[in-house]
């Protein structure tokens, strides 16, 4: 089971806004560093709200992620309050998480490393060196300009040369003279560029498949929560999400002491009155393009 680590401030923030809308649901952003696992602000979200309801316009949420990010966050899932009923997700959040979430994973996704860590040449014109996260160096070859129209002949490498051993500095890119020169881990590739050629390159994303963890936190007025873990998972496009319960523990910043954090499991008490869109369901995964 994942955890949802807060920081103890912003766990007590989002419960006063919880308790300040009273009868009414609210709902916002959970926020964090990027490569951190600790969420270190929440935001309150512009929404249309009622007793069994909150709801936000996905321009208002990039609205706030964009603020997040001028200062150096990103977004790390939602929570939202169920005024005075239970805690746990409903139908309607189930809906909300599948619109919002695929979007939200923009910011968090990961990559696995590529299985291949050699440059290669994949064309008579183009090369490759891996990176790490999933990326890549895309290096192409553009001849001379066809004249009178807007293309150019194609190139082709007038040499090849592969060197082997390790290297005290991998993944480097350099052009020497008229050589490119790629080197891996273990492996170097050094091509040669013609006469009257010019070379290109961009950074693409070399693995297909990445996965994004974001949080839904759900609380209402008496204090109670309840938190799931979602993974976005993104296959060339392709999107797939899966939920399962997780836990919240609660830890202290960096001014404060280092006390015993507080850790919840993601089930209510079982005491609480019932919401009305309750579904009781837990795991779940949807397709959507």
């Amino acid at each position: 089971m994942r955890t949802l680590k807060i920081l103890k401030d912003v766990r007590e923030s989002i419960h006063i806004a919880a308790k300040t809308s009273g009868r009414r649901e609210c709902l916002g952003l959970l926020a964090r560093e990027p490569r951190s696992e600790t969420v270190t602000r929440m935001t309150v979200l512009p929404a249309v709200t009622s007793p069994s309801a909150a709801t936000a316009e996905p321009i208002d949420v990039k609205r706030a992620a964009d603020g997040l990010a001028a200062g150096g966050l990103i977004p790390a899932g939602l929570w939202h309050s169920h005024a005075s009923f239970a805690v746990f997700h409903s139908g309607t959040d189930d809906a909300t998480i599948r619109r919002l979430m695929p979007a939200m994973a923009t910011w968090n996704y990961e990559s696995p490393p590529p299985k291949f860590n050699a440059p290669a040449v994949l064309d008579q014109d183009t090369a490759m060196l891996p990176l790490a996260e999933g990326q890549a160096w895309v290096f192409s070859l553009v001849g001379e300009p066809i004249p009178g129209t807007q293309d150019h002949t194609r190139a082709q490498w007038a040499e090849v040369t592969t060197r082997f051993g390790k290297l005290e500095i991998p993944f480097q890119a350099r052009v020497d003279q008229d050589r490119l020169v790629l080197a891996g881990s273990d492996t170097t590739l050094i091509l040669r560029l013609p006469p009257a050629t010019t070379l290109s390159c961009r950074r693409e994303q070399a693995v297909l498949y990445k996965t994004a963890l974001l949080y839904s936190l759900v609380v209402n007025n008496r204090g109670e929560e309840c938190v799931d873990c979602i993974t976005v998972h993104n296959c060339a496009g392709r999107v797939m999400l899966d939920r399962q319960p997780s836990s919240l523990m609660a830890v202290a910043g960096l001014d404060e002491p280092p006390d015993n954090a507080a850790t919840h499991n993601s089930k209510g008490d079982g005491s609480s009155l019932e919401h009305p869109n309750d579904t009781r369901a837990v795991n779940w995964a949807e397709c959507c393009l």
